[in-house]
C-alpha cells in the first residue's frame, strides 16, 4: 500500500520536473550570446546618456546661477581692524584645486544634482550677504591705509580702496564665509556615504562597503582641513559650510531619494498566476 502511495505521488511530481525543465531550456534558447551583448551595449548606452545629461543639468542649474553671482554679484564690503592678526595670512594656491573638486564630487549618483543646487545657492547667498574677509585679504588687497599710524590701529576702517593688481582676486577675498568648498566637498560625499548604505547591501559586501565610506569621508574631512591651512578660510567658515553641506545631504537622501524606503514585494500567490499567464500566452 506504501508502495502504491509513492508511485502515485512519483507521477503527479515527474510532469512538474518534466515543466521545470522545459522553461529552463526555453530560457537558454532565448538567452543567446548575441542578446546578452545587446543588452550589455544597451546599458552602457544608458549610463553614458545619464552622465552627460547630468553634467549639462549641473552646468545649467548649478553652473550659470554661480557665473552670474560672479559675474554680476558685489560683495557687502566690509571693514577692518589694523591690529587683526586672522586677515594678515600670506596668499596661497589650493591644495585641493576647483577643477578637482567638481570632478570628483559630480562622480556621485545623479540624483545629488538637486541637493547640489540648494547647496550652490545657500553658499552663494551667504557669501554675497556676509562679505567676510579671507585670512589673505590683506595681502591681496592691500588697502591705501597706513596701519602704523596711532589713529589707525584700533579703529574699525571702512573707508579704503584697495591696490592690489588682481582685481578678481581683490573680489575673491571678501567671500570667506561660508566655505564653498568644504560644502560640496561635505555634501557629495555624505550622501555617496548614504548611498553606499542603502544600496551597496549585497552578500560579502560588508567591508568593502566601510572601506569606500571611509575614503569618502576622509576626502571630505581633508577638503575642509586643506581650506584652513591654505588661509582660503577661517575655521569657523569652514564649519558652517561642513554643517551645511551634511544637512543637505541628509535631506536629499531621507526625502528626495528615498534612499532607505522599504521595497515593496510581491506576493507568492500573484507571481505565480503572473508565470503561469506568461507560459499559457507563449508558443
Amino acid at each position: 500500500m506504501l508502495q502504491g502511495h509513492f508511485s502515485q505521488d512519483l507521477n503527479e511530481v515527474s510532469p512538474l520536473l518534466m515543466e521545470s525543465e522545459t522553461r529552463v531550456t526555453r530560457y537558454k534558447v532565448n538567452s543567446s550570446d548575441g542578446d546578452s551583448e545587446d543588452c550589455l551595449w544597451s546599458y552602457i548606452r544608458i549610463v553614458i546618456g545619464v552622465l552627460i545629461t547630468g553634467w549639462l543639468t549641473v552646468t545649467v542649474i548649478v553652473g550659470f546661477p554661480v557665473l552670474g553671482y560672479y559675474l554680476l554679484g558685489d560683495p557687502y564690503k566690509r571693514g577692518f581692524f589694523c591690529d587683526d592678526e586672522s586677515i594678515r595670512h600670506p596668499y596661497k594656491e589650493s591644495t585641493v584645486t576647483s577643477r578637482v573638486l567638481y570632478f570628483v564630487g559630480l562622480g556621485v549618483p545623479i540624483i545629488t544634482v538637486s541637493g547640489l543646487e540648494n547647496s550652490e545657492r545657500g553658499i552663494d547667498i551667504g557669501k554675497y550677504l556676509v562679505g567676510r574677509l579671507r585670512p589673505h585679504f590683506i595681502d591681496i588687497c592691500r588697502p591705501n591705509v597706513d596701519c602704523n599710524l596711532a589713529e589707525n590701529r584700533w579703529r574699525y576702517i571702512e573707508d579704503y580702496q584697495c591696490t592690489g593688481t588682481s582685481a578678481k582676486k581683490v573680489h575673491d577675498s571678501r567671500l570667506s564665509f561660508p566655505s564653498g568648498h568644504s560644502s560640496f566637498a561635505v555634501y557629495t560625499m555624505v550622501y555617496t556615504v548614504m548611498y553606499l548604505q542603502a544600496r551597496m547591501t549585497w552578500r560579502g559586501s560588508y567591508l568593502l562597503r566601510h572601506t569606500i565610506q571611509f575614503l569618502c569621508l576622509a576626502m571630505a574631512w581633508f577638503t575642509a582641513l586643506s581650506r584652513i591651512s591654505d588661509y582660503k578660510h577661517h575655521w569657523s567658515d569652514v564649519l558652517a559650510g561642513s554643517i551645511l553641506g551634511a544637512v543637505i545631504a541628509f535631506l536629499v537622501a531621507r526625502y528626495v531619494s528615498e534612499l532607505f524606503r522599504e521595497p515593496v514585494y510581491m506576493p507568492r500567490e500573484a507571481v505565480a498566476t503572473e508565470v503561469e499567464v506568461e507560459d499559457k500566452t507563449s508558443p
